[in-house]
């Protein structure tokens, strides 16, 4: 496991493998005033492991934030939800349970899981940016919010109807 960056108290996450990865841990942590927790694993590798600290189980693409301890479903009605750490990979992560999060690099997922975080059909539209929806927990949307109070945050370039770089913006608040 390697030996543990030990902040005050508590658990950001496990499985950091490079040195990006630890950046955004440590970024998330500060934002939250969480206690951090990290092990430095094999270099390579853009994931990184979360507790789902959400009130049911997250799936497969969609956009979580740091919380206290964990992730939750982001959201762009607030800034602090909105500072997207990355998608989730796994395909279903019950409460409480860890979820590996992808955070950067490319990402690919069935047109189905991609229409699932869009609401769309056939799956992403190449070359589109895709920005963290202010209306429902966990989704993309290709329309960056334009209403005061809601936040813009650029998450991916879409390569292709199933794959995608995940590029994450400083959200902005409007």
């Amino acid at each position: 496991m390697g030996n543990p960056l030990i902040g005050d108290a508590g658990y950001v996450g496990t499985g950091i493998h490079s040195e990006a990865q630890l950046r955004a841990a440590l970024f998330a942590a500060r934002q939250n005033n969480a206690a951090t927790v990290i092990t430095l694993g094999t270099i390579g590798a853009d994931s990184i492991d979360f507790i789902n600290l959400n009130a049911g189980a997250i799936t497969r693409a969609q956009l979580v934030f740091a919380a206290a301890g964990g992730v939750d479903l982001a959201q762009a009605d607030a800034l602090s939800t909105a500072r997207v750490v990355g998608l989730v990979e796994d395909v279903t992560v019950a409460t409480g349970a860890v979820a590996a999060i992808r955070i950067a690099g490319p990402i690919t997922f069935t047109t189905a899981e991609w229409d699932a975080v869009t609401g769309d059909s056939g799956g992403l539209t190449a070359g589109i940016r895709y920005y963290v929806d202010p209306a429902t927990p966990g989704l993309l949307t290709s329309t960056a919010p334009t209403t005061v109070t809601q936040v813009v945050t650029d998450v991916l370039l879409a390569l292709s109807s199933t794959t995608a770089i995940i590029d994450i913006a400083r959200p902005i608040l409007l």
